[in-house]
C-alpha cells in the first residue's frame, strides 16, 4: 500500500506541474500535510529505497539471489538499483507528453485518488478495532486534516480542477473522519494499559464490572475467601 501511495504522489505531482498548476495548490504548506507536494513524493521514494535496502530480500526469488551472489553483490543492493531505475524512468515518461499524452495523464490522476482514500482505510479500522491512538501522531492527523481543507479551497479559488477537488475533498472526509475517531479514543492508551495489568478492573464498581473483561490473571483482592 505505501508503494502505491509513492506512486499516487509522483502521478499527481507531474498531473500538476504539467498542467502548469499554481504551486500553491499542491506545494507543501505549513501544517505538514502529505497529499501531492513536491518534497514528501522525492522524501516518500528515498524512504522506499530504504525499506528495499533494509528489507530480508533473499526470500522472494531464488534465481536473482544465485545470480546476486554469483556476481558479489547483495540481493539487496539489485533491488535498491532496479527500483531506482524504475522510479527514474517512470518520472522522466510521466514529464513527457509523448510517453504520457495529457488524456493518459488524466486517467492515472484519477487512478491516484481511490488510492490515496484506501491507505487510510487500514487506520480507521485499526482505530475502530483497538478503541485507542496506540502510536499515532494527532498533530499530524490534524496537521494532515487542515492541509486538505486548505487544498480544497486554493483548489476552488486558483484553479477549478475537478480531479483535484474531489481528490483533495474526498481525502478531507476521510481525514475528519479519523480525526473524530482520534478524539472518541483519546484516552484509549491508558485504558489499554490498565486493562492489561488488571488495574481498570479493579476501578470500577463490583456492580459494574463486566464479566468479558475480566483481568487475565486473578489478584488477591480478586480471589475467593477460604472456607474453615
Amino acid at each position: 500500500m505505501y508503494i502505491l501511495e509513492v506512486v499516487a504522489y509522483t502521478i499527481s505531482l507531474a498531473y500538476a506541474i504539467r498542467l502548469k498548476i499554481p504551486f500553491s495548490t499542491y506545494g507543501e504548506n505549513a501544517s505538514l500535510t502529505v497529499q501531492s507536494t513536491s518534497s514528501s513524493t522525492y522524501a516518500d521514494m528515498v524512504i522506499t529505497l530504504l525499506i528495499i535496502a533494509y528489507s530480508p530480500m533473499d526470500m522472494y526469488s531464488r534465481r536473482i539471489t544465485t545470480f546476486c551472489r554469483a556476481r558479489g553483490i547483495t540481493t539487496n543492493t539489485f533491488y535498491v538499483c532496479v527500483a531506482a531505475t524504475v522510479m527514474i524512468l517512470c518520472s522522466l515518461a510521466l514529464a513527457s507528453d509523448t510517453a504520457v499524452p495529457p488524456s493518459m495523464l488524466r486517467v492515472l490522476q484519477l487512478f491516484t485518488i481511490p488510492v490515496s482514500l484506501a491507505s487510510k482505510v487500514p487506520q480507521m479500522m485499526e482505530l475502530q478495532r483497538d478503541k485507542a491512538t496506540g502510536q499515532l501522531s494527532v498533530l499530524v492527523v490534524f496537521a494532515q486534516l487542515l492541509g486538505t481543507l486548505a487544498r480544497v479551497f486554493t483548489t476552488v479559488t486558483e484553479t477549478n480542477d475537478r480531479l483535484l477537488f474531489w481528490g483533495f475533498a474526498l481525502a478531507t472526509v476521510f481525514n475528519a473522519v479519523i480525526a473524530v475517531q482520534v478524539l472518541m479514543y483519546w484516552n484509549g492508551n491508558e485504558k489499554q494499559a490498565a486493562l492489561h495489568d488488571g488495574r481498570w478492573y479493579d476501578s470500577v464498581p463490583v456492580g459494574r464490572r463486566p464479566l468479558s473483561e475480566l483481568p487475565t490473571s486473578v489478584s488477591p483482592a480478586h480471589a475467593l475467601p477460604k472456607r474453615d
